[in-house]
């Protein structure tokens, strides 16, 4: 697969529907503007080619089952190299962390990227490492964004993007879903839900899905890049500074079990350090909750 933005016309039954320009415009005004304004589409074979140039391969599939779904069927058949990504405007059976659904309208961002597989001592990182990538990449944009341990992101308080961390046959596959022009009701997020949805749109960053990864895919790419040149110690002490709630009581929900403390930071393996009566603790999963 070449670089450049390509559009799946021909689609797969059970994974994605079939898509066309027009297919695509018709579902939201956002993705109006981005068939218009990064057009002409010439034909290649099953896709069809935008004519904005891009350093990395974009693929944009149909309405589908997830991107994650997507990205992992193509990946082995195209021998898609790393950095790919694949959009959707919409997904059928999203999901987040601990298999949660996500809600996934059309004008939002729905995307999986291929990511190199780093070494060993970065495995347990990598949900950490995608949180901190995309705060960073919204930073550089000019919001203040913060990481919610693992990897949620949070601006003004309100979560406005999730992450899933996953290894598809050997592949790490990162999905991300932004909520860029809308976010879910309270009435429609899981019950126990710690903090409220909101969308960049009304943090002040009024952008497309297809515009927003254009802008912050890149920036994504470059923090990775430049993390993993590093040791993971180093990183783990950066990525301290973007913690949210250092300082705050909370109660982690790992299952049945919930545990209530401090949070002091991050254990140099990217476990959370909570400070508690008995002494500190560190965690490794688990569903903060405010007090």
């Amino acid at each position: 697969m070449d670089q450049g933005i390509h559009l799946w016309r021909a689609g797969r039954t059970g994974l994605a529907e079939p898509l066309t320009p027009d297919g695509l415009a018709a579902l939201h005004p956002a993705w109006a503007e981005a068939v218009a304004g990064h057009g002409p589409w010439r034909e290649e074979g099953a896709w069809l080619v935008a004519a904005t140039p891009v350093d990395t391969p974009v693929l944009i599939a149909g309405p589908c089952t997830s991107t994650q779904d997507v990205l992992a069927a193509l990946a082995g058949e195209l021998d898609l190299p790393a950095w790919t990504s694949l959009l959707s405007p919409v997904q059928r059976t999203g999901r987040g962390q601990l298999r949660r659904a996500w809600l996934s309208p059309p004008g939002n961002l729905f995307v999986s990227s291929l990511w190199p597989t780093p070494d060993k001592p970065w495995a347990t990182l990598l949900p950490l490492l995608a949180g901190v990538a995309v705060a960073v990449g919204l930073r550089d944009l000019g919001l203040e964004a913060w990481v919610k341990w693992p990897n949620d992101i949070l601006v003004n308080g309100q979560k406005v993007v999730g992450i899933l961390v996953e290894d598809r046959g050997g592949r790490i596959i990162v999905g991300t879903g932004f909520n860029c022009l809308s976010s879910p009701a309270a009435a429609e997020l899981r019950p126990g839900h710690a903090v409220p949805a909101g969308s960049l749109a009304a943090a002040g960053l009024a952008l497309g899905p297809l515009d927003l990864w254009l802008e912050i895919g890149p920036r994504i790419r470059k923090v990775v890049s430049e993390v993993l040149a590093q040791s993971p110690q180093t990183f783990v002490r950066q990525a301290e500074e973007l913690l949210a709630l250092r300082g705050r009581m909370v109660s982690v929900l790992d299952g049945e079990t919930r545990v209530t403390g401090r949070i002091r930071g991050l254990a140099l393996d990217g476990g959370l350090r909570l400070s508690r009566e008995d002494g500190e603790q560190i965690l490794y999963s688990g569903h903060i909750l405010y007090l």
